[in-house]
């Protein structure tokens, strides 16, 4: 991890620095007093008096005179020059002191930035890249902050060979920031913890993560983290959504029996017992420790290491989840089972969905990763022709809809036969085929593309990303 303080190079903190610097300035002065005294000198030496025009037709005569001497006329000559040279050095000197007290950042150095910004960290919602650039002077100072240091060297780098004849002041963090320490992940300990847009239970959601997941903390305000999910999703989670625990700790967590939940929600007891207290509520997906079975029952260890008791009916164990092979009629099944749901904007839990967070849990509890948001799911997988009549879609498909062509605002999971469920006001199918009883006009005219994540033999307009 690199320093996550000032990096200078030779910044002027120190005092023989500021010495130059001080003389500096006070030749500049000198120069330039002494310049505009030559010019002054100069163009007073040819300045003609306002008197009468007597005065001035003698004058005349006598400098007519004077001028007969050719070495005299020489030396006049030379003397306009050297004026015409004063004045042009002068002038050039002004140039020289404006671009180097420039407030204006290179163009070269921003373009820099930009493209390092555009390489390694594109996407706002997966990526720390507050970067601010600013120029007093001789110094170009770079703030902010990035969530990689990998990032972090790329960075200054870069900058560094474009920023030569520049004194560069190097103030850019990288995350997770130093204060929180070597614990820099936390086990959430809730049903389902949220994420949101700014530090406040107010704020508009972005996404939940549950019970069990592992998430980075990387940095603090107040009672909130700005943590990193798991599919890179950034946000702030309330301090009391989690059990925060350093690498080790998330080991110990991953490590030995662990089980799934496969159904949309649950709980776990006290006791072994349907009549004991609750110590906390599940939903489908969560991932958890487990130290035996006791009849029905798992014994459950929870973030922290309380433990409690969860009906068998409810999970099974991760390896042998892990062992079925995901399919179209899997996930169209595990699809049909969160029919009737709310609909939840941020939601991706069975509490709640928005329209990619029930794609998304669909897919996981079929052990298959998508990103976050529809336009993420956009670039996975083939895309493949629909069909005049959606003929073509199979089941286990996703299907992508939007107002405006390119811009991807919804998604929804193919059931085969131009049906498909999806999230809009809650839960439920609809039918891309007119005549349907299922059919959905508006969904019908936004429909944009499929996309074919479950590998079959289909017509296919294109590949990869």
């Amino acid at each position: 991890m690199p320093n996550a303080g000032v990096t200078r190079k030779n910044y002027g903190h120190q005092d023989s620095k500021t010495q130059r610097k001080k003389n500096y300035f006070s030749a500049v002065l000198f120069f330039r007093s002494l310049w505009f005294s030559v010019l002054l000198f100069f163009f007073r030496l040819h300045r003609v008096p306002r008197r009468s025009t007597e005065y001035h037709r003698d004058h005349l005569t006598r400098i007519r005179k004077f001028f007969k001497r050719s070495a005299l006329m020489e030396r006049i000559s030379m003397v306009k020059k050297i004026r015409s040279l004063v004045a042009v050095l002068f002038l050039v000197e002004i140039f020289i002191g404006c671009s180097r007290f420039s407030t204006v950042v290179p163009r070269d150095i921003t373009g820099v930035v930009e493209s390092v910004q555009k390489k390694f960290a594109p996407d706002k919602r997966l990526s720390v890249f507050d970067i601010q650039l600013q120029k007093k002077g001789d110094q170009l100072i770079i703030t902010g902050e990035v969530n990689d240091s990998k990032l972090w060297h790329v960075l200054k780098d870069s900058i560094q060979a474009h920023a030569k004849n520049l004194d560069l002041v190097f103030n850019v963090v990288p995350l997770p920031e130093k204060a929180l320490g070597d614990s820099t992940f936390g086990i959430v300990d809730v049903s389902t913890a949220h994420l949101r847009k700014q530090p406040k239970h107010a704020a508009e959601m972005l996404s939940q993560a549950v019970l069990g997941s592992v998430v980075r903390l990387l940095k603090k305000k107040g009672g909130w983290y700005f943590v990193q999910m798991d599919d890179r999703y950034l946000g702030w989670m309330s301090k009391t959504s989690f059990w925060r625990t350093d690498s080790s700790g998330v080991v110990r967590w991953k490590s030995g029996d662990r089980i799934i939940i496969r159904s949309p929600w649950g709980w776990i007891k006290k006791r072994p017992s349907r009549t004991s207290m609750n110590l906390s509520d599940v939903v489908a997906g969560c991932i958890l420790p487990v130290q035996g079975k006791t009849g029905q029952w798992y014994k459950i260890i929870l973030p922290g290491g309380k433990t409690g008791f969860l009906a068998a009916s409810l999970a099974e164990p991760v390896e042998q989840w892990l062992r079925e092979q995901p399919s179209p009629a899997s996930v169209v099944a595990t699809g049909k089972q969160f029919l009737g749901l709310p609909y939840l904007w941020g939601g991706t839990s069975s509490k709640g969905f928005d329209c990619s967070g029930f794609i998304q849990t669909v897919f996981k509890l079929n052990h298959i990763r998508l990103p976050r948001d529809a336009n993420q799911m956009a670039l996975e997988g083939e895309r493949i022709d629909p069909g005049e009549n959606f003929q073509n879609l199979a089941p286990g498909d996703l299907l992508f809809f939007g107002a405006k062509p390119g811009k991807i605002t919804h998604v929804a999971l193919s059931v085969g036969q131009g049906k498909f469920y999806h999230a809009d006001g809650y839960v439920h199918e609809n039918s891309l085929v007119k005549g349907d009883s299922l059919f959905n006009a508006y969904r019908f005219r936004t429909f944009r593309m499929a996309r074919r994540i479950l590998k079959e033999t289909v017509p296919v307009v294109d590949k990869g990303r």
